[in-house]
């Protein structure tokens, strides 16, 4: 089974240009929520942000990545 600290580090190869920083050291990572095989993230989005699809996207990729994932899912908080 996957770990919040496997989902941690998997989160922080995902930057946010515009504020020069991965979403977890610019405190975008609200909750992780782990259930068996599954992840979910919520994840906070500033205000104006043009890049908030595709960093949720791209959080999802990188936590498909890891063994022991099936399902993931990020949702968005404005």
């Amino acid at each position: 089974m996957v770990t919040e600290e496997e989902v941690i580090e998997a989160l922080s190869k995902v930057y946010n240009l515009r504020l020069k920083g991965n979403i977890v050291d610019l405190g975008l990572i609200m909750d992780i929520d782990i259930k068996g095989r599954s992840v979910f993230v919520k994840m906070l989005v500033p205000t104006g942000c043009p890049f908030g699809f595709r960093m949720a996207v791209n959080a999802e990729t990188e936590i498909k990545k890891l063994d022991g994932v099936d399902d993931v899912e990020v949702k968005v908080v404005i």
